[in-house]
């Protein structure tokens, strides 16, 4: 995947400027808030993505994104900064969210305060308009850089391999392409240049 060697790439961009966690999370350009500009999750092992993924999903889980998780289990990219004035209260919000698997408890008393994990694909997939089809696996989403409020979620048509985008919620279809790595590059390139500080 084309996807696979662009992340790579942005990963080996940042040099020294990356930190990396006990659990293999990488966080690129580490700060504050948000915790790092772009973070990506260690890989799955086949084993795992056929035991909580491919044997329990009621259909065929896409191999597009087993090659991805086999990669990343996961990322969260172009993380910007929200500014709220005048309280000057500040949060962290990822533009481009891909989903994986959680492989420690969410329990904070066992889990690492730094053991970050990303958004579990099993729980997300299941928030979604009810007309969309059961057949689309929704494996991330993406904030729009048009107002930076209206959240997009990506679903692969388990039949057809075609990944469309809604509106977080809605059925209509605002995007669609051939292929999940077509998207993935596209929707990379779309924010790529979207602003690191917003103030609302």
């Amino acid at each position: 995947m084309k996807f696979i060697s662009l992340l790579n790439e942005l990963k080996s961009s940042f040099g020294e400027d990356i930190l990396i966690r006990k659990n293999g999370a990488v966080l690129l350009k580490p700060g504050r808030v948000p915790i790092c500009r772009h973070e990506l999750f260690s890989p799955l092992k086949q084993e795992y993505i056929e035991t909580y993924f491919v044997n329990q999903y009621s259909n065929e889980f896409p191999q597009e994104y087993i090659d991805f998780l086999r990669n990343f289990n996961g990322a969260n990219l172009f993380n910007i900064k929200f500014l709220l004035k005048p309280e000057g209260f500040e949060f962290g919000q990822s533009m481009l969210t891909l989903f994986g698997l959680p492989l420690s408890p969410p329990n904070p008393e066992i889990r690492d305060v730094n053991g970050e994990e990303p958004f579990d694909l099993r729980v997300e997939d299941t928030d979604r308009h009810k007309n969309v089809p059961r057949t689309w696996l929704k494996c991330g989403c993406f904030l729009s850089n048009k107002d930076y409020r209206t959240i997009m979620d990506i679903f692969i048509d388990t039949t057809s391999h075609k990944v469309f985008v809604c509106e977080k919620r809605k059925s209509k279809i605002e995007y669609e392409w051939d292929n999940l790595d077509s998207a993935l590059c596209d929707i990379f390139e779309l924010l790529s240049n979207c602003d690191e500080v917003i103030v609302v």
